[in-house]
């Protein structure tokens, strides 16, 4: 009842704020103009009733009881409106405007990751329709607030006045917003560009607007990554900042009297982030070849979800290859192998770029690039053996067959028609190593020591050391029931019996690549993994086998007996420049007749190239220099690498770094050798600042593209890095200031926590006088004319 009156008084009157949704924004009250008090008012009003209801008792006892009310009335509405006009009394309008919350959003970088929709599956998420897609923090809060279904904007707006803030290292604002276009309005022009997150700068400048009257509720909109602004203690580290920084926002919150309503954005999960690790790929190959490209990829953390990587080619941007790939469970890096389906004639370069996973953000380090040089001239290949063994006939013809190797045989026991008929036949062995040069691998097969003349023998180990040759054993039973020691190329062998050489039953053995043979891509990759398992078996000529010590295992078999368990079939080893392989067994040609032939042909023609690599590579610059990666943030490390394929430096001449940025002489240094690879120096910088550099390799070459390389360190942003909204902060933050923590797809819940009703703290008083208007003339002179009537009427003195 008291509402509807005040309601019809106001509506009268046309006080502001009558028609108010709350109707509760304004209050009534009389007092008297005079200086007195409200009681005074409310006495004299009783004081005037009573004598009304005297007098009319006393003056009408003979009428009616109509009559009598009727008298009452009139002589009350008299008594009432001379009160009125002697008190002067008057209307205090106490009117009260909408309440004030203040929206505070945060626009810092890290509200760009694109994991905005990530974990979000409630009813409202669904209805909502906003959650969809890969959408980044801030693009999720502005379609919160637009979304047709809920008029968040327009309901906010409706009840309360909103100040809107903006903050990233500074707060920005306050925007007083009263119509809910504008607050869209302002809410879509708002851009993630804050280098820090300055949450307890936000709180102070908050709290300074207000003046000591807050509003009746802070709606805190981020994602509670708080990178240290003020806190700079020197030797702590950025997770300790963090904490100091939660523990000085706490203790602000204890002052601060509105509560925080904070709408936590982003995923509360650590965002996944993959990068290339690490890129192998043969430098070289013949055009129209299938290159097989190993990539290493890391995870930030655990993850099943698959992720897809491309080859793409640098120059057209044509996607070469792509696949999808998954982590194995628990692990965090995985290998990857790519395909350059047809090289092309000279320097081929791709970009081998992982596609970005929902809200990955540092997708710069997803990106590596690769070069291979399409070569165009074949391999020129010697082919030794005593005997036309089925190994020499089938290796002859695999290899004669291959367009990018040149075949020469030389068979010991054949005749001169062979030489005649045989396109591949040589008549004699090289003798000098000017005759050597002319073939970059050679292939010895079940020779002995006066197989050949001496002087090929002596020829042989500097032509492997001096030129980057290739030399591959093929050995038989001549050769294995031989006194090796007695062998003019003993020392080349990088695998030899152990102890006297003695005639042993040949036992089937299954060969299985070792760790190294897959990463000397032994099998090229599209029959590694299907066959590598499952080769058919071999037969060593002996169980009891040493290895040199420098030599590596590519090739071992196992069977089921123990002594043959891990026997080395295949072994490598470096001299000088050159490599050299040996084999354990002569009867790889039983691969012949496994996956029509292919096998075979591709084991032989890797085994070959692999032997002859480094001539292969004599094409390339002689050094080249290399970064890794050559675009790096500050926070990154960078690899300065030279690979000198020329020999041109050695422990005595070590390569010179000179490193300038705008032409300014940051470092001058030398290389040093590596460990894990021969004639490859480097150098790591760990920390560079921002901007663009050269390094400049310091040596006599023609070529000196090679010998120079820029490469660009970005600034490092910890806001752009790849954060997990901090949940338990901002849980705790809410709880210290006594409001809620919400999450986007809880709008419902987020508008109840909201405070009701009117802002009393910010009243206005409006006076109305009620003495001195002309309603109150007429009520009084009503009042008499009817007293008059009855009065005469019913004559009354």
């Amino acid at each position: 009842m008291n509402h509807f009156l005040n309601n019809l008084v106001a509506r009268y009157f046309n006080i502001p704020g009558w028609n108010a949704v709350d109707g509760g924004r304004y209050s009534l009250r009389l007092e008297a103009s005079w200086n007195w008090q409200v009681w005074t008012v409310y006495l004299a009003g009783f004081a005037v009733i009573v004598g009304a209801a005297w007098v009319t008792a006393v003056a009408t006892r003979s009428l009616p009881k109509r009559l009598r009310i009727l008298s009452f009335a009139s002589r009350f509405l008299v008594g009432v409106m001379l009160a009125l006009l002697l008190l002067q009394v008057r209307l205090k309008v106490l009117t009260f405007g909408k309440a004030t919350i203040a929206v505070v959003i945060d626009t810092s970088l890290s509200m760009q990751n694109r994991d905005g929709a990530a974990n979000l599956s409630s009813p409202d998420a669904s209805r909502l329709n906003v959650f969809e897609g890969d959408v980044s923090r801030l693009e999720l809060v502005k379609k919160i607030f637009a979304a047709p279904s809920q008029n968040i904007s327009e309901r906010l707006t409706d009840q309360y006045n909103i100040d809107l803030f903006s903050f990233d290292s500074s707060i920005h604002g306050p925007q007083r917003i009263s119509e809910s276009s504008e607050f869209d309005d302002n809410v879509n022009a708002l851009t993630p560009t804050g280098r820090t997150t300055d949450i307890l700068g936000a709180l102070n400048a908050i709290r300074e607007s207000y003046q000591g009257r807050p509003p009746a509720a802070v709606l805190l909109v981020t994602d509670g990554n708080q990178v240290p602004k003020l806190i700079t203690e020197t030797g702590r580290s950025n997770s300790e900042q963090r904490s100091i920084t939660r523990s000085v926002i706490r203790d602000s919150l204890n002052g601060f009297s509105s509560p925080f309503i904070v709408l936590g954005t982003g995923n509360s999960e650590q965002t996944v982030d993959l990068r290339i690790a690490s890129v192998d790929a043969e430098p070289i190959g013949f055009v129209g070849d299938v290159i097989d490209i190993r990539v290493q990829v890391e995870s930030n953390q655990q993850t099943s979800s698959p992720a897809t990587i491309e080859l793409i080619h640098d120059g057209t941007d044509e996607v070469a290859d792509s696949t999808e790939f998954r982590f194995d469970t628990g692990q965090t890096m995985t290998t990857v192998d790519l395909t350059i389906p047809d090289l092309k004639v000279g320097r081929n370069t791709f970009r081998i770029a992982i596609v970005p996973q929902p809200g990955e953000v540092e997708v710069g380090n997803n990106t590596r690039t690769v070069s291979v040089y399409g070569r165009e001239t074949s391999i020129n290949v010697l082919l030794i053996d005593s005997l036309p063994r089925w190994e020499f006939r089938r290796l002859k013809s695999t290899l004669e067959r291959d367009r990018n190797i040149t075949l020469r045989t030389l068979l010991l026991s054949s005749d001169a028609q062979y030489v005649t008929e045989d396109r591949t036949a040589v008549l004699t062995s090289p003798r000098t190593l000017d005759e050597l040069k002319e073939y970059d691998s050679v292939v010895i097969g079940d020779l002995v020591g006066d197989d050949l003349p001496s002087e090929f023998w002596m020829a042989l180990p500097e032509y492997v050391e001096k030129t980057g040759a290739g030399l591959i054993f093929i050995p038989g039973r001549r050769l294995l029931s031989s006194d090796w020691e007695t062998l003019p190329y003993s020392k080349l062998l990088p695998m030899t019996p152990a102890g006297v050489a003695v005639e042993e039953p040949r036992i089937p053995v299954i060969p299985t690549l070792t760790a190294e043979g897959r990463a000397q891509r032994m099998l090229p990759r599209s029959i590694q993994e299907s066959a590598s398992e499952q080769l058919p078996a071999v037969y060593p000529h002996s169980m009891n086998l040493q290895i040199h010590p420098a030599a590596i295992v590519l090739l071992q078999g196992n069977s089921e007996t123990a002594e043959s368990q891990g026997l080395p079939l295949s072994v490598s080893m470096r001299l000088g420049r050159g490599q050299i392989l040996q084999q354990a067994f002569d009867d790889s040609w039983r691969w012949k007749f496994l996956i029509q032939g292919e096998l075979y042909r591709q084991f032989w023609s890797q085994l070959v190239r692999y032997s002859a690599k480094m001539r292969m590579a004599e094409q390339l610059p002689s050094v080249e220099l290399l970064i890794n990666p050559e675009q790096a943030s500050t926070n990154q490390p960078i690899d300065i690498l030279v690979l000198d394929r020329g020999g041109e430096f050695d422990e005595n001449r070590l390569p010179q770094l000179q490193l300038t940025q705008d032409k300014m002489l940051v470092a001058e240094l030398s290389l040093q050798p590596t460990s894990d690879m021969d004639q490859l120096y480097a150098h790591q910088f760990s920390s560079l600042a921002p901007g663009t550099y050269e390094a400049t390799i310091l040596a006599d070459q023609e070529e000196t593209s090679a010998l120079k390389r820029p490469f660009r360190v970005s600034p490092y942003d910890a806001e752009a890095s790849s954060q997990a909204m901090d949940r338990s902060f901002l849980e705790e933050l809410a709880a210290v200031s006594g409001g809620s923590f919400q999450t986007p797809d809880e709008l419902e819940e987020l508008i109840q926590r909201l405070p009701e009703g009117p802002d009393r703290s910010t009243a206005q008083t409006t006076i109305l006088p009620l003495w001195n208007r002309w309603e109150i003339l007429c009520l009084a002179i009503l009042g008499l004319t009817v007293d008059w009537v009855i009065r005469r009427r019913f004559g009354l003195n």
